[in-house]
């Protein structure tokens, strides 16, 4: 063998593996990071102005976020928070915080928002760095300023995505910590950020899974000793899940009756919802079009038989690619596997995907496009270097512009639904928060006309009648009110508004009695419910002058 021989092959696999195998992790640059950091803050400058707008409710008419015994109902009887469904005490804590100093200004919550995807995107490239990512700190910058992630940050409510994102990302940087120095202090700080992580969002249960395919990526296998360590992990990850199930159950979460084979058939098209939007970010929606499902369709089938058919691919090439394409693929299919249709949510009666949905799980992605841009670096020779730096400064900077743009969108209800009806003319529940957003500017004719059309489009819609008769009523069409207060309880008899409602017409009629009744059962249905309960002592004290 001669000697050229043995220089060129050690060559050819380093070519490789500037792709697509770890490198030793570097350390951390203060100048990127602070760069990566000031990028998230300069592109969501317009969030900051923005206001509270639809789920936001959950914090702008939550008395539990005003007093310190409200706090602790947060915390040790949640089923008195009723604006949430699930057990993420965690979340309501950082509203608690911001409601105390900022009061109800959406400012000082927008704030909180923009810091945490701040603090996320240093993240990211601080655990890309420290796993031997190449190019660790383009996935940081591109995760700051890519426009899919502006409804985890924009929208107050879903601070759940930014804040379990951040435990979950020090719960892996602690990891990782533990894997190299064996510290059992750095494996329970794992598992405490693992907790903090899931009383923010269930999504950190998919941790363990990360950082198995982790071990699979650098060492093509998961050792023994590593598998003891991880039991601890799903352990906890496995408990705090079921119990959050169990709450969920006890609240009457809502259910949907899809068979296995639909749920793959939403599974698979969901999954290229996601990259696709990752790729070519335009047209992002509030509420995506529901598609409909139909097992007998062969174009249907495509979605799920072709994602599987990549994973395939991806994986019987990892010799000759090395592992990490199939490594980044897998986690950006587990990462998303809790909002996948596999398991019901709530926002599945509006959309089978959402944006925030890929606020974690874009990092396998970002983490892939890092590395094949540190990869095309090393191939090229310097004459070509100016060229990558201007590409990749013009993808940055059309991200960013994507990213103010969207926040803009999200500024309020009226502009936020607006956009959302223009991309999606059948989406019921935008039309019921456009017609929302003009009756809160007492515009009621067409407050009236949007939340006639979330009617046409979704008949048994209890909210959109009410509202509609609210709006009719203040018109002068007290029989027309009445007419979509009954058919909003004969839709749900445990409406508490359309109890209210009644109620005031019952009042206004003189028909004091039938009034009080009505603001009682208002009040058993929803104990926090101010309106009806001044509507109930007014009524009380009309009846017995």
């Amino acid at each position: 063998m001669r000697a050229s021989d043995v220089r060129a092959r050690p060559k050819k696999q380093q070519a490789n593996a500037g792709r697509l195998t770890p490198c030793a992790p570097g350390g951390l640059s203060a100048r990127l990071a602070s760069l990566i950091a000031a990028a998230a803050v300069v592109c969501y400058i317009p969030a900051l102005f923005a206001g509270f707008v639809w789920d936001d409710i959950s914090i702008t008419q939550n008395v539990h976020l005003r007093s310190i015994g409200g706090l602790l109902n947060i915390w040790f009887y949640p089923s008195e928070n009723i604006w949430e469904d699930h057990y993420w005490p965690l979340v309501y804590t950082s509203f608690w915080a911001d409601h105390l100093l900022w009061n109800l200004n959406p400012f000082g919550f927008h704030l909180t928002n923009v810091v945490l995807h701040a603090a996320d995107s240093v993240l990211v490239y601080a655990v890309l760095n420290r796993m031997g990512v190449k190019g660790a700190w383009m996935a940081g910058i591109l995760f700051a300023v890519h426009p899919v992630h502006v409804e985890s940050v924009a929208w107050v409510i879903e601070r759940k995505d930014t804040l379990s994102a951040l435990f979950y990302l020090l719960a892996l940087l602690m990891y990782l910590d533990f894997n190299t120095s064996h510290r059992r202090k750095m494996l329970f700080l794992t598992i405490f950020f693992q907790v903090m992580a899931l009383m923010c969002k269930s999504v950190a249960v998919t941790l363990p899974a990360a950082i198995i395919l982790y071990h699979w990526w650098r060492d093509g296998a998961v050792s023994r000793d590593k598998w003891r360590s991880l039991a601890l992990l799903f352990a906890a990850g496995f408990v705090i899940t079921i119990a959050d199930f169990w709450f969920l159950r006890q609240r009457g979460g809502e259910s949907y009756d899809l068979s296995l084979v639909e749920r793959v058939l939403v599974a698979g098209r969901a999954l290229w919802a996601y990259a696709g939007r990752m790729i070519w970010p335009v047209n992002l929606c509030p509420m995506y079009p529901r598609w409909d499902i139909d097992p007998w369709s062969a174009i249907q089938w495509c979605f799920p038989l072709s994602a599987a058919l990549v994973l395939a691919v991806f994986f019987m090439l990892r010799a000759r690619i090395g592992r990490g394409l199939f490594a980044s693929a897998v986690y950006f299919v587990i990462t998303l596997s809790p909002a996948l249709g596999f398991i019901g949510f709530s926002f599945m009666k509006y959309a089978y995907i959402a944006d925030r949905f890929a606020y974690l799980a874009s990092c396998g992605l970002l983490a892939l496009a890092a590395g094949g841009g540190a990869w095309i670096w090393r191939r090229v020779g310097d004459r070509h270097r100016v060229m990558i730096v201007a590409c990749f400064s013009l993808i940055v900077l059309a991200l960013g512009a994507l990213t103010v743009f969207q926040c803009f969108v999200w500024r309020d209800s009226k502009t936020l639904w607006s956009r959302a009806v223009s991309l999606n003319p059948r989406a019921w529940e935008a039309w019921h928060q456009l017609g929302l957003a003009w009756a809160q500017e007492d515009q009621l004719t067409y407050a009236a006309a949007a939340f006639n059309k979330a009617l046409v489009l979704k008949p048994d819609y209890a909210e959109a009648h009410n509202n509609l008769g609210l709006a009719l009523r203040a018109q002068g069409d007290s029989a027309g009110g009445r007419a979509h207060f009954e058919q909003a309880l004969r839709i749900n008899p445990n409406y508490a508004d359309a109890h209210n409602s009644i109620g005031v017409l019952e009042a206004g009629d003189g028909n004091t009695s039938l009034a009080i009744g009505h603001f009682s059962e208002a009040l058993r249905l929803n104990p926090y419910f101010d309106e009806a309960r001044h509507n109930l002592e007014t009524a009380r004290k009309s009846g017995t002058q």
